[in-house]
């Protein structure tokens, strides 16, 4: 499944910095990894921002797993439309 193993995340969500004049980036990859870019993910490896989003995404899909699988796929209609594009 070579389609999500590539450089750019499935999806990605900005939070603003409570302290800082800055915002914050989450991202879900395909292989299920969600990373955020804050100083407390880097040294804890979880934070309020990967929380929010996983509430989120409870909340919307009925869970994490139902979540990453629509967005593989939503990755995989992209890469297929645009290799369609590319081909004619």
């Amino acid at each position: 499944m070579p389609y999500f193993h590539g450089k750019y995340p499935l999806k990605t969500w900005k939070f603003a910095s409570k302290s800082q004049f800055n915002y914050w980036t989450v991202e879900l990859w395909g292989d299920g990894a969600i990373v955020c870019d804050c100083p407390g993910f880097t040294f804890r490896k979880k934070c309020r921002h990967v929380v929010s989003v996983l509430d989120e995404l409870t909340k919307e899909f009925g869970g994490f797993e139902k979540a990453l699988r629509y967005y593989r796929d939503q990755k995989k209609k992209e890469q297929k439309d645009g290799l369609s594009k590319v081909s004619k």
